[in-house]
């Protein structure tokens, strides 16, 4: 009986540290993200789009601290979006706004590691691209414009990543309205690479994800892939090779931000679901790049 106990206890301590692992990476991606924050994006005065950008910009033009202006511009978001993106994703969310705030906070104080312009530029990108790349990773968020991007979407039928571009150029303009239009096209740069670093932490160099799930719960799947993630799925017919009973295939394609939330659906409804997940070289079409 002692072993089966140790082995059951075992598990347990498994599964305990199995869902505390996702907080742990939010939290340390939250700090890999303050830091850059405050070692090269406040010092260079890089306001490069998102809530952070805007924060910068609000920081320097009316002397308001960043850390409680992040949470500030996030809490009506929170509270206008969790039925839209569902109430466990704003509360990870929340958590990693908290996190961010927290530790931007704390190192508020750490000086600058260079003085030239292009290399705190170029850092910038790629520290906050690690930062949030773990946090996203971890199926969390640092900032609310892609959950507000989601709300309006739903109102107005416009693209999630057309309004988060919108946003993002919003946050440029009033840089370049406060630093001047130098500053303005560093912060660009700084918003290109952070994008691209946070492909190659959550995806290698691709940017979508073709994904075929087995599964005997696969409508409830599909139906939450259409209404959470606004994707397509497509039901395929199959047919299990040695039970010889139906087995309906739902396929999407889904771009590297949303590949994390697509796991934990799959895995909320049926944990015992077979899942092959391979890379796109190129997706043409609704939701991605237009058919030439």
């Amino acid at each position: 009986m002692a072993p089966s106990r140790g082995a059951g206890r075992l598990r347990r301590w498994a599964r305990a540290a199995g869902r505390l692992l996702p907080w742990l990476q939010i939290v340390g991606g939250a700090l890999v993200t303050a830091i850059a924050v405050n070692v090269f994006l406040v010092p260079f005065k890089l306001a490069d789009g998102g809530i952070v950008g805007l924060s910068i910009v609000l920081h320097y033009r009316f002397g308001l601290p960043i850390a409680p202006l992040v949470v500030a511009l996030n809490v009506p978001i929170f509270l206008a979006g969790w039925r839209v993106v569902g109430l466990s994703f704003v509360a990870r969310t929340f958590f990693g706004v908290g996190a961010l705030a927290f530790f931007i906070h704390v190192t508020r104080g750490l000086a600058p590691i260079t003085h030239d312009v292009l290399l705190g530029t170029l850092y910038a990108g790629v520290v906050q691209g690690i930062g949030l790349g773990i946090v996203l990773r971890a199926g969390g968020s640092t900032g609310g414009t892609d959950t507000l991007a989601r709300i309006l979407s739903r109102r107005t039928g416009w693209k999630v990543g057309q309004l988060i571009l919108i946003f993002d150029l919003g946050v440029l303009t009033a840089a370049a309205l406060t630093f001047g239009p130098e500053q303005a096209l560093y912060a660009a740069v700084t918003l290109f690479l952070t994008s691209r670093v946070i492909d190659f932490i959550l995806e290698g160099q691709y940017s979508a994800r073709a994904v075929m799930i087995v599964s005997d719960r696969h409508q409830v799947i599909a139906s939450r892939i259409l209404q959470e993630l606004e994707r397509g799925a497509t039901l395929l017919e199959a047919r299990g090779a040695y039970t010889g009973a139906e087995r309906p295939v739902v396929y999407c394609v889904v771009s590297r931000d949303q590949v994390p939330r697509l796991r934990a659906i799959v895995h909320e409804e049926d944990a015992r679901a077979f899942m092959v997940m391979h890379e796109a070289a190129e997706v043409l079409g609704e939701g991605f790049t237009r058919m030439p």
